[in-house]
């Protein structure tokens, strides 16, 4: 009752009082037990001193005291289970949720090891003796967590897999199952071919097993769904990481089908009426939402539906394109490496579908002349940017992107130079003029670049972006061209007014 009372306080000087209360009534049960536990003898019954055994690991745990109470509670689990097996259960629980705790307890960047060894201990005891309880799948569940928080995704996707069809767990199981398949994917992508010969067949298991787990998870989370409820977070997110695993094997129209069709469309889900009421976290974040129309703009890229893809476009720039170009830069180097991905694992086809259908659509909206926003440029600019730096073993082919790229910067700031602020604020100009710097550099325009960045240091000598960008500028254009230039990006050139105060 003292607890229910402290959880529903609101006051903080109430509150404090009855934390205080509670703590000494803790404490004062505990002096209490440990007296009981001083008057057992051989005539006790042992039921009753495994109540009290138990009974005291629930208060130590209350008072945070960690490893008593795993201690006591782990006890009573090991050695009430012929005459008492639930009050056993109950200890067992008691024990791994104590283990937990301490577990989560341990400062960052301090070690772990005793508490992990024992939380699996702990955990393994109640799947071992208990397998057939709704425990042992919760227990199955944290196991899986725990390896998810190690970084060990295949070991989680393992202990997640133990969780039988029966269990109410069994949904959630599947959906993190997938998770962990994709985690380890990503971990088998990093891998030295030499040091793991069998690098390409894991990665082709662990995504054919995420993509199976996520087909389960959805089946099964729209079954206990009536079409006319809300989706779930764990619905959406499976449809999600499905739909990325669709788009990246090129197979668009799916992906489209797994994150629009009814009932639970993902899209549908998403939307709302001001983007200034989206919540931090959940299905309608910003950050969900982003991702979302991200992979739906590629997706109906790939299909060549300029009308759809323009209108990903159009919602990625209401939800916040405009006001970050950062973004955008962020998703042109994505491009980048999806392009370095799919030549590492050797899949030409789809590298050579993703760059036709990436070309067409950015060659269809370049062409647009009229109803161009600053979006539909900067993402032009960044798209054709990320195709170059993803053919750099073909400088040739590259130079076509980045020069394309290039035209893009361009007409942004001869815009904003003719339009003002109306089209986009001097600030964001000013990270535009450093991108065409930046893409210059890469097409070998260094004459260009250089009168570009030198313009932006005399007007803001102290802005470290441009600083920086200069110095790799005179790196490039010394290495490949002039080395005279490399001096000047290695020492400075402080003291030439006409050139402006370079920093080197």
């Amino acid at each position: 009752d003292m607890q229910v009372a402290l959880g529903k306080e609101n006051d903080k000087k109430t509150k404090a009082i009855l934390q205080s209360d509670f703590e000494n009534h803790l404490r004062e049960t505990v002096r209490k037990l440990r007296v009981a536990l001083t008057f057992v003898n051989p005539q006790t019954p042992s039921k009753r001193v495994h109540q009290i055994r138990k009974s005291l690991g629930h208060m130590l745990y209350y008072l945070k005291k960690r490893y008593e109470a795993a201690v006591y509670a782990g006890y009573v689990a090991d050695n009430a289970r012929k005459i008492d097996n639930e009050l056993a259960l109950q200890a067992s629980v008691l024990a791994y949720y104590t283990w937990m705790d301490a577990y989560y307890a341990v400062p960052q960047g301090a070690k772990k090891e005793f508490e992990v060894t024992m939380l699996k201990k702990a955990l393994e005891r109640t799947i071992m003796y208990w397998g057939d309880r709704k425990e042992a799948a919760n227990a199955m569940m944290n196991l899986g967590k725990l390896y998810s928080g190690m970084d060990k995704p295949a070991l989680a996707a393992a202990q997640f897999n133990r969780i039988p069809s029966s269990s109410e767990e069994y949904p959630a199981a599947q959906f993190e199952a997938g998770r962990s398949f994709l985690a380890a994917y990503a971990v088998a992508f990093k891998w030295k071919d030499e040091e793991h010969p069998d690098k390409k067949e894991k990665m082709k298991y662990f995504e054919s097993a995420a993509e199976k787990h996520f087909r389960r998870a959805i089946t099964i989370f729209e079954k206990k769904l009536s079409p006319k409820k809300p989706l779930t977070p764990q619905l959406a997110d499976s449809k999600r990481n499905l739909a990325s695993i669709l788009k990246f094997r090129s197979q668009f129209q799916q992906a489209i089908d797994v994150l629009t069709k009814e009932p639970h469309s993902v899209l549908k889900a998403i939307q709302v009426k001001n983007e200034k009421s989206r919540p931090k976290e959940g299905v309608k974040s910003k950050r969900f939402a982003k991702n979302v129309y991200q992979m739906l703009l590629f997706s109906y890229i790939g299909v060549s539906n300029v009308k759809q893809a323009t209108a990903m476009l159009d919602a990625l720039d209401r939800i916040g394109g405009k006001a970050d170009t950062s973004y955008y830069v962020s998703l042109g180097k994505k491009i980048g490496k999806d392009i370095e991905r799919l030549k590492e694992e050797g899949k030409i086809a789809e590298l050579k579908k993703m760059r036709a259908s990436l070309e067409s659509f950015l060659d269809t909206l370049s062409a647009q002349k009229k109803g161009q926003t600053y979006q539909s440029l900067i993402w032009v600019a960044e798209t054709y940017n990320g195709l170059g730096m993803g053919m750099k073993e073909n400088p040739q082919a590259a130079k076509v992107y980045f020069t394309k790229a290039a035209v893009s910067y361009k007409a942004i700031i001869d815009r904003a130079e003719t339009e003002g602020d109306q089209f986009l604020d001097k600030e964001r100009v000013l990270r535009v003029r450093l991108r065409l710097v930046n893409c210059w550099r890469e097409e070998g325009q260094y004459e260009n670049a250089f009168k570009m960045a030198q313009s932006l240091i005399k007007a803001a000598p102290k802005n470290l972006n441009a600083q920086q960008e200069m110095a790799r500028l005179l790196q490039s254009w010394g290495i490949n061209k002039n080395p005279d230039k490399l001096l000047i990006a290695i020492l400075g050139n402080m003291n030439d007014k006409k050139t402006g105060q370079i920093w080197g």
